[in-house]
Order: structure tokens, then sequence, then C-alpha cells
């Protein structure tokens, strides 16, 4: 399919470029756009990204603009915004010229700049915030479009090869501190009565999404190392035993469980926002009810890390029903592109399936990373092992050499 795609973020509070993500960490918005861009262009799409980066030059293949300066004509336009005055505009010029536009939306609430984008259809990160914006805001004559962000499946399949031990009394965090770091310390200072070898290491850091760290000194059992590429990040994952993610904010998306999840680091979240679609609760994560910091979740969620360290069979067969995570970047562009050819009515790629959508029971359409409902918008959710052509055993025969 030839297109040529410019993806356009106004966002000023943070400044990155193509490498950021992997050289140094930032917020999962600014992540999903660089991926999707250097994956649309892996698949020969001429790709522009009109966003806050110092200078114009091409990385992976996608041609960095500076805000402000002048960018070719496109056939698709995707306008998307993640944090600052959440603000889709200034559009750029020739931005009514796209033969597709499109509004991607890293979460619920409702960015200006809708009316003047006047978008074909817009893109949500996961079947929760679909639902909440159909409730709160979007007028029911703009179509939806689910896809969840993909991982970079290399970067994992090259850990791979000499994977780091994983230490089994080593927790981990990884994200903005806001999300759930005190539940994350509050957990490990119940497990650590139990056994004081679990530690806690802490990733991230307010600068996540462009504000200023607050400086932190090490406490008994935690370890704060800042902001780190998703690279290194990947290794800690892998190095770790459990991933915390209890947290009372409601999550669009959340990266750092597909995350580690692909790294066999077991992952305990709050049953809140998207986690629900991602974990399978006892079968690939574990999800706990209630707020985030309430003394029962904590509770439980210690309960969970001290059974899995007594149960280590069962703990890697909740590992080996994680890794095969199928929502990585190129996947995402082939989802992209095939639903770009089935609005601008080539079909070749698409195939209608029989099955309804299990949210309203409207006809689905089979993309690459799974079906799609054609009326409410949602993704179905596939079959994690069986989506590789994988059986659960092969699929654990292949992995467990990784441990």
């Amino acid at each position: 399919m030839s297109l040529s795609v410019l993806i356009t973020c106004p966002d000023a509070h943070v400044v990155y470029d193509g490498r950021t993500p992997d050289e140094d960490g930032i917020g999962g918005g600014v992540t999903a756009r660089v991926r999707i861009g250097r994956a649309l262009a892996s698949l020969g799409i001429s790709v522009q990204m009109a966003v806050n980066c110092q200078r114009r030059e091409i990385i992976d293949g996608v041609e960095y603009v500076p805000l402000g300066k002048p960018v070719k004509a496109a056939d698709v336009l995707v306008a998307t915004t993640s944090g600052g005055a959440f603000d889709l505009e200034p559009l750029p010029s020739g931005a009514d010229d796209a033969q597709l536009k499109i509004a991607w939306l890293h979460g619920p609430e409702e960015p200006a700049g809708l009316d003047r984008l006047r978008p074909d259809v817009v893109y949500t990160v996961s079947n929760f915030v679909c639902e909440e914006i159909h409730k709160k805001w979007l007028p029911g004559d703009i179509p939806t479009f689910v896809t969840y962000n993909g991982l970079e499946e290399q970067t994992f399949e090259s850990l791979q090869r000499q994977p780091p031990p994983r230490n089994p009394h080593r927790l981990i965090y990884a994200s903005h501190p806001s999300k759930g770091l005190e539940a994350a310390t509050a957990v490990l200072s119940l497990v650590r009565r139990s056994d004081e070898r679990f530690h806690l290491a802490v990733f991230g850091g307010e600068s996540l999404w462009g504000q200023v760290d607050k400086s932190r000194g090490n406490e008994p059992g935690i370890h704060y190392f800042g902001r780190i590429g998703q690279q290194r990040l990947a290794k800690e994952l892998m190095a770790s035993s459990s991933s915390l993610n209890l947290q009372t904010r409601h999550e669009p998306f959340g990266y750092v469980v597909t995350e580690a999840m692909r790294a066999g680091c077991v992952v305990i979240a709050s049953a809140v926002g998207a986690f629900p679609e991602l974990i399978r609760d006892g079968e690939n994560g574990f999800l706990v009810d209630g707020a985030g910091e309430s003394d029962s979740s904590l509770s439980r969620a210690a309960a969970i890390v001290l059974s899995c360290t007594r149960d280590p069979a069962g703990t890697d067969r909740v590992r080996q029903a994680a890794r095969p995570v199928p929502w990585t970047a190129e996947r995402m562009a082939r989802t992209w592109l095939e639903h770009w050819a089935h609005l601008l009515g080539e079909h070749t790629a698409q195939a209608e399936s029989n099955a309804p959508c299990r949210t309203c029971g409207a006809s689905t359409l089979t993309l690459a990373d799974g079906q799609h409902c054609m009326s409410c918008g949602h993704i179905q959710r596939p079959n994690w092992q069986m989506d590789r052509g994988m059986t659960p055993s092969d699929s654990a025969s292949a992995r467990s050499k990784e441990d």
C-alpha cells in the first residue's frame, strides 16, 4: 500500500526525537508515536513526524520535523496529544487536504482542537478509553477504532539470547511515581516482614511527563534508578520477579504491563482501566480489586508476591502464559495499514468475520491484531499463545530456557 503519513503532535512540554525512548526513556504517549512511526517506515511507508524535536532529521526512516516548520502534504494525517495543554492544534498547513484524518487518543479526556480537525475516525489505545469517550463527549457520528500500543519485539528477542538471571526476591516499579509508587513501597514493607531478601527497584520519575524529578534517597530494600531507556528497562524487567502496578488511576493502556509480561515478570496490578483487558487473573498475571492503596489491596498483593516465591512451578506457568504478548509495533503498523485500506475502499487485506462483536453483537473485521467491531470500535481479545501459531506446550518449551 503506497501512502504518505504525517503524525503530528503539538505537545511542547517535553523535547524528544526518535532516539529518546531507547536512550533516555519517556512517557508512553511519546514512546507509542515513535514506535508506530518507525514500524510504518520499516514497511515502506513515507512517514513524517511533526513534534517538539530540536532539528529536522531522518531517524530510523522517519523524517522528524520541529514544530512550526513546513511539512509535506500527506495522504493520511494522524493528530495526537498526550500531555501538556492536551490540544491537537495547531494543525499543520494542508491538513485539510489529507485523504484520511485520524485523531489518536491516549486517554479518555477530550482534547481541544477536535472540531478543527474534523477526524474521519478516532483511534483509542484500549476498549476502556473507547467506552469512556463514547459515554462522556464523543459525537455519535464519529466512528472509533481500538488498537493497543505495540512493544518492540526485537528488543526482547535479542535479550533472550543471553537473558539476565531472574532474582526471585526482586520486585520492580517502572512508571511515573504518581501512578502507584507509594503502593509499591507499602507492598514491599509487608513482604519484608516475612523475608528481608525482598527488595524493590524503582525506575522512572516525574521527568517521564516533562516534570522535574523529585530527589529520593534509597531506603531499606528500595533502590531508585531514575529514568532509563526502553532497551535497558526490558533487561531490568527480565531480571525481576514481579512488577507492582497497584493504582487508583484508571490506566488508559499501560506499556509497563505488556512489557513486563513479555519479559516474564509477573504483573500484579489493580483491576482498573485497561488492565483487565490485558491481564487474565491467575493465568498471565494477577488483578487486585479495590483502591490501589487500600489495606485490603496491599495485603492481597503482598500475599501474591509471597505465593509466587513459594510456588515457583505455578509462577512459571503464569510467566509462560504472559510472554507471547501479541501487540508488537510491527503488528500495530500492519493493522493501521489494513484499516486505512478498508476506509479508503481497498479491501484486499481484510476479511469479514463470522464472529459477532462480544460487546454489541455487530459484525467484525479481521485485521493483523485480531477482530475489530465495525460499530462500537472494540477490539476482540485474541488468544495470546495461539496467536503466534504455537500450542501452549510449544510456547513453554520455546521460552523455558529464559529462566
